[in-house]
């Protein structure tokens, strides 16, 4: 009965040959000892021509039934199965869906199985292109340094980044998220956000925003951008990718408000400032340097430094700059032109900070100091001329001074000596006469009054005739006047010998014993 039925069989595969070679898939059928009695060209073409053997021997080279054979599957439960099979072929694997189904008799036996092989290698390759496309996609997403999540059009978010659950965690919020729409798991988001992605969805543009929220009690700013996805020109899903710029707007207002500050302070400086770039163009300038130049601050941010210094050449200001960035920047004195043709001497603090190539310079109008620095110093040439001129008449009148304490005393030894020389002596020999006691008194008295008009001069004569006697003075004094030994002793009675004598003192008591000085001419230089 079997062997009639899957005769009829085979006749009936015989009249559809037609439409089943026409199917487009492979087709087998197998009996019960899963002989195959059957395949169509196709499945010749995949597996190659096996007709009246076993499949497991053609298709695997086993001795028994495949583990997982899903035609045996279906011999054994009745049911349809599909599996999926990799073969290798000369041209590369290939994959295949095979579906079988048992086919029955009259009674409802199972007396043979049908196997449809299907080539899904171009589908297969597409999946597996397609999942490493999603893998990469994922694993791009969740190396970005921005949190990041997708919504579908329900707006329920069907993927999310690590850094989104992160900054879930961080906030306090939900972290089971996925599948959740998102006003569900930031009921905190105003009305708008919803009409901005209806707005996407409609008309496919992106959209980026910056948004001020309260989370548990906590201001948070974020730069949200949000960007359709398309499918078939048709808006699917949106990414929406949020940065914290919390602490970056803090930082901005904290920034703005110390520029503001240091604005207003450079805006009332008596001194003048500007920021310079290493070019020597001015791009920035405060108003006492306007006042100080009389440019208005459009005229200075139009023009170069080598316009406005009024000392360096072009070539010796590069080279200033060059060396203002080498020392990071300097003080030095210079001068500037102003808009009128006058000139400004100006000192110019320097500071240059290479992060913006960039020069900072506060200029101090010392014009004043300069003027008077002139001043000074040509009061200082003249006050110098006239101390040297002062000098020299200080030299003078010291040299005049000089000689006139030399003339005074010089008198004063010539008035003392002649006292002691021509009157003394005499006063003496009068002292000896026969005097009545008037005259003695006279004498006395005489002698007394000269002693007192000699006295000032006594202390100031040179201890050389001090300590000469009265007789020794005589001598002396005659012999500066070329008198000779004999001569001297006819004036004053006495003898050559007492003569030769006086002179041999008056050269002891002058230092000159057993040395060869003229006594006459040394005698001379005292004249």
């Amino acid at each position: 009965m079997k062997k009639k039925a899957i005769i009829s069989l085979q006749e009936e595969l015989t009249k559809s040959k037609g439409i089943i070679e026409a199917i487009g898939d492979g087709i087998s059928i197998q009996d019960t000892n899963c002989i195959i009695l059957y395949q169509n060209q196709i499945h010749k073409n995949i597996f190659g021509d096996h007709t009246g053997a076993y499949c497991y021997k053609a298709y695997r080279l086993r001795n028994k039934v495949c583990e997982g054979c899903p035609v045996f599957q279906t011999f054994k439960d009745h049911t349809i199965h599909t599996v999926q099979r990799e073969i290798q072929t000369g041209k590369g694997t290939k994959y295949l869906e095979i579906t079988t189904s048992p086919l029955k008799d009259s009674k409802g036996k199972i007396i043979s199985g049908i196997e449809v092989v299907r080539d899904v290698t171009e589908q297969k390759q597409a999946e597996i292109a397609l999942r490493l496309s999603e893998e990469r996609y994922r694993v791009t997403v969740n190396n970005l340094s921005s949190a990041l999540h997708v919504a579908d059009k329900n707006l329920n978010i069907i993927l999310a980044n690590k850094e989104l659950f992160k900054w879930q965690k961080r906030l306090g919020l939900e972290t089971d998220i996925i599948g959740e729409n998102i006003f569900k798991v930031y009921p905190f988001l105003p009305n708008k956000v919803k009409k901005e992605y209806k707005k996407i969805f409609e008309t496919g543009k992106p959209l980026q925003t910056e948004e001020s929220t309260v989370v548990k009690g906590k201001v948070i700013i974020t730069e949200t951008s949000k960007i359709p996805i398309f499918k078939e020109d048709k808006v699917t899903k949106v990414i929406t990718v949020m940065r914290d710029i919390t602490k970056l707007k803090h930082a901005e207002e904290l920034l703005k408000k110390t520029e503001e500050k240091y604005r207003n302070i450079l805006s009332t400086s008596i001194d003048g400032f500007w920021i310079m770039s290493t070019d020597g163009n001015i791009l920035e300038v405060n108003d006492s340097y306007c006042r100080l130049t009389g440019y208005s601050r459009e005229e200075i941010l139009s023009m170069n430094v080598r316009d406005i210094d009024a000392t360096e050449t072009p070539e010796e200001t590069s080279s200033r700059i060059q060396q203002l960035m080498k020392n990071r920047g300097g003080r030095f004195e210079t001068r500037h032109r102003c808009k009128d043709g006058s000139i400004l001497d100006i000192e110019n603090s320097v500071f240059y900070e290479s992060r913006f190539k960039q020069f900072f310079g506060f200029i101090r109008d010392i014009t004043h100091r300069k003027k008077t620095e002139e001043a000074l110093r040509e009061r200082d040439e003249k006050l110098e001329i006239e101390a040297h001129n002062l000098e020299e008449t200080n030299i003078a009148l010291k040299v005049l001074l000089k000689r006139r304490e030399e003339d005074k005393a010089e008198l004063e030894e010539k008035v003392l000596l002649n006292m002691k020389e021509l009157v003394l002596p005499y006063l003496e020999k009068l002292k000896i006469c026969r005097l009545d006691e008037k005259q003695k008194f006279y004498v006395n008295i005489l002698e007394s009054n000269l002693n007192e008009i000699i006295s000032p001069f006594a202390h100031r004569l040179s201890s050389k005739f001090l300590n000469f006697t009265p007789t020794e003075i005589q001598v002396a004094n005659l012999l500066q006047k070329g008198k000779t030994n004999k001569e001297i002793g006819e004036l004053i009675n006495s003898s050559p010998r007492t003569i030769a004598f006086h002179r041999e003192n008056i050269r002891k008591k002058l230092g000159l014993k057993n040395k060869k000085i003229n006594l006459k001419s040394y005698l001379l230089s005292f004249a």
